[in-house]
């Protein structure tokens, strides 16, 4: 936040739950995809929810509806929508969105060769991740685009001062033990 004081205004709220929400949210997404990207052989589908639409009532809720984009859990409202008027004004959206997550689910790829969804969302790479901007249009973005800042914050902290507690490793050779001793028994 730079150094502003935190008050009741709206533009202050705004600026602290996007702080909140880059060290909760955003930056461990990032880092568990990462993660996937340097450990799993399929490819990882990373993807930024910003549309503003009318079934945006996790942002309404929070108290956020004057505020541009998306916030956390929004996307849930345009996949699992009812029958009711704002989700039938947001038809052709909900359509395009659900057929992402139906084709992610069928084929593994949200936008294979037979999908006309354009652009076609390309898996994240671990050299220069991308991920799918959901928005009135959709697009390819570099994860590190506008949040670099905070993104690069969170990533030297973490760095730095999360350490792996004792227990966690002593649980995980317990476990791992465990697991050799009951295959060599079978």
């Amino acid at each position: 936040m730079g150094g502003e004081k935190i008050t009741e205004e709206k533009d202050s709220l705004r600026k602290f739950s996007r702080f909140v929400g880059d060290a909760s949210i955003i930056y461990p997404v990032v880092a568990t995809m990462e993660l996937f990207l340097r450990t799993l052989n399929k490819p990882v589908f990373a993807y930024k929810f910003q549309y503003d639409g009318y079934l945006n009532y996790a942002k309404m809720a929070f108290g956020f509806r004057g505020s541009p984009g998306a916030t956390h859990a929004d996307e849930l409202f345009y996949l699992f929508s009812s029958l009711d008027l704002p989700a039938k004004l947001e038809r052709k959206f909900i359509d395009k969105f659900t057929e992402m997550w139906t084709n992610f689910a069928k084929y593994g790829n949200p936008t294979p060769a037979s999908s006309s969804i354009l652009p076609k969302w390309e898996p994240a790479e671990l050299q220069e991740p991308k991920l799918m901007v959901i928005d009135k249009e959709l697009s390819m973005a570099p994860i590190w685009e506008d949040e670099t800042h905070a993104l690069q914050l969170w990533n030297t902290t973490y760095s730095m001062y999360r350490k792996t507690r004792p227990e966690e490793k002593h649980l995980i050779f317990s476990i791992k033990k465990t697991f050799q001793l009951s295959i060599e028994k079978s």
